[in-house]
């Protein structure tokens, strides 16, 4: 049986526009982990990092936030 994780993290000095810019775009997000990502700036879509290693679904997106 699969476990739901909740977490959260607070980034100081840093806008959450380009937070949300790193994490929801694939060429940023995989030069900040220095990973493959794949990723859609789309609510409901797949998600994948680390050759898929983790994946994940987009269930909520709020843009710059």
């Amino acid at each position: 049986m699969s476990k739901t994780v909740t977490q959260k993290i607070v980034f100081k000095n840093i806008p959450a526009a380009t937070l949300y810019n790193m994490y929801i775009d694939s060429k940023e997000y995989s030069a900040a982990i220095c990973a493959p990502v794949k990723i859609q700036k789309k609510e409901g879509s797949i998600f994948s990092a680390h050759g898929k290693y983790i994946t994940g679904k987009n269930f909520q997106l709020a843009k710059d936030k």
